[in-house]
C-alpha cells in the first residue's frame, strides 16, 4: 500500500494544538484552575513570542515570569547576562469594568517601571478610553480569543457566553496567521523555557499608611538590622531605607522600615512566598 505524505498545514495545526496544550498545564500549575487563568495564558504566550524572536536569541536575552503569580507591577521581566533590561506588566480584559480597573491603576503610577501591554482586542479598547496624558498601551499581537481558548481548554469555563464562538473564530485563524505558522518550533521552546524556573524578580508590597505600592529589588537580603532599596511607586524613585522589625502574619510579611529619603518610620506588607 502506497504511504501518502502528510500535508503541511495538518503537521503545523498539530504542533500548534500540542503547543498551546503545554501551555494551558502550566497556567493551570502556576495560578491553578480559576477564571481568570486566560491572563496567565497570555503571559506564557508572550514569554515564548520575546524568546522566539531572533533578535532577542541572538543578543542573549531570555524572559521569564515573575515568581509571584498576582503580582501587582510586573508579570513578565527580560534578563541578558542576569541583569534586568525589561519589565512587562501584560493586560487580557476586554470589559469596560476591566478597562477602568487597568486606567485607574496606570494614573496612579502602580505600572511606572513597566512596559504596558496587552493584547490585540484589550489594547485597542484602551487606548480609546485614555486620554492625551494617560500611559499607552502596547499590543502583544496575541489576540483574547486565543488565550480564552487555551484557557478553555484547559478546563476553565471563562466567564463569557462568547466562548464557544470566539473558539470557533481562532481555530479559523490559527490556518492562517503567523504565529501558528511558527507553532511547531515554538513548541520545542516552550517546553525548554518552561523548565526554567520562575525568579524572584521583586517583591511587592503595599504601604497602607502613605497610600501606595513598594517594590523590593531581588538583589535585596531583607534581614533585620540591614539597609534596602525599595522602590516608591508613589514618587517615581528608590528610597534607601533600615529594616529594623520584620513579622510574619499568614500569608504576609510585615516589615517596619525606617525611608533615609523622607525621614520616617514606614510599615509595608508585603506579598507572601
Amino acid at each position: 500500500m502506497a504511504r501518502t505524505r502528510e500535508h503541511p498545514i495538518s503537521s503545523v495545526n498539530t504542533g500548534n494544538e500540542l503547543y498551546q496544550d503545554t501551555i494551558g498545564a502550566e497556567a493551570l500549575a502556576r495560578a491553578g484552575n480559576n477564571k481568570q487563568l486566560k491572563g496567565v495564558v497570555h503571559e506564557l504566550l508572550f514569554r515564548d513570542k520575546l524568546n522566539t524572536n531572533p533578535a532577542n536569541i541572538h543578543e542573549g536575552k531570555t524572559a521569564v515570569l515573575t515568581k509571584n503569580p498576582t503580582a501587582h507591577a510586573v508579570d513578565v521581566v527580560q534578563m541578558k547576562d542576569g541583569k534586568c533590561v525589561g519589565r512587562f506588566q501584560l493586560k487580557d480584559t476586554t470589559s469596560d469594568s476591566g478597562v477602568r480597573d487597568t486606567l485607574s491603576r496606570t494614573r496612579s503610577h502602580q505600572y511606572r517601571s513597566a512596559k504596558l501591554m496587552g493584547t490585540e482586542e484589550t489594547t485597542q479598547k484602551y487606548n480609546a478610553s485614555i486620554s492625551a496624558n494617560d500611559k499607552r498601551m502596547e499590543s502583544t499581537g496575541i489576540s483574547s480569543k486565543r488565550t480564552g481558548r487555551i484557557a478553555d481548554n484547559a478546563g476553565v469555563n471563562s466567564p463569557s457566553r462568547d466562548t464557544f464562538l470566539n473558539n470557533m473564530q481562532d481555530v479559523g485563524s490559527c490556518a492562517v496567521d503567523s504565529f501558528c505558522v511558527g507553532a511547531a518550533i515554538s513548541a520545542v521552546f516552550a517546553i525548554i523555557f518552561s523548565l526554567m524556573p520562575t525568579i524572584a524578580l521583586a517583591w511587592d508590597g503595599y504601604d497602607y499608611e502613605a497610600g501606595n505600592f513598594v517594590e523590593i529589588e531581588k538583589d535585596n537580603l531583607v534581614r533585620s538590622g540591614r539597609d534596602i532599596e525599595i522602590y516608591d511607586y508613589n514618587s517615581g524613585e528608590f528610597h534607601d531605607v533600615h529594616v529594623n522589625d520584620i513579622d510574619r502574619y499568614g500569608s504576609n510579611v510585615e516589615l517596619d522600615v525606617y525611608d533615609y529619603t523622607t525621614g520616617q518610620t514606614r510599615t509595608l506588607e508585603m506579598d507572601g512566598d
